[in-house]
């Protein structure tokens, strides 16, 4: 259980306070967020792999930042570089289904 989840050891931790505290051999650090932010959270993880990924794609691109042209060139490079080399036969490729079914079974 988190320090967040423990309303014993931080009884006055406010919406977007934050807390680090170790966890296996790590820094783990958390935002406090409203009930309300927790509820969407709970939904958004209830929701099919595909959805979660559109709706992350959607939050992440809410976010303006300078290196953002920069990360998207360089992954629109990625992208085309996956797909000469799929032409090319060089690769093969995983249905979608697939790759999300064996992540829930992980999950699981």
């Amino acid at each position: 259980m988190s320090p967040l989840e423990d309303n014993r050891v931080i009884p006055d931790f406010k919406e977007g306070d934050e807390i680090c505290y170790p966890m296996n051999n790590a820094l783990k650090r958390e935002v406090f967020m409203s009930r309300q932010s927790e509820q969407v959270l709970a939904e958004a993880l209830s929701l099919p792999p595909i959805e979660r990924a559109e709706i992350v794609e959607k939050l992440l691109s809410g976010f303006e930042f300078s290196e953002r042209r920069t990360i998207d060139e360089l992954w629109a490079k990625e992208a085309e570089s996956r797909i000469d080399a799929y032409e090319q036969g060089e690769i093969a490729t995983i249905p979608a289904k697939e790759v999300f079914e064996k992540i829930e079974q992980r999950k699981g």
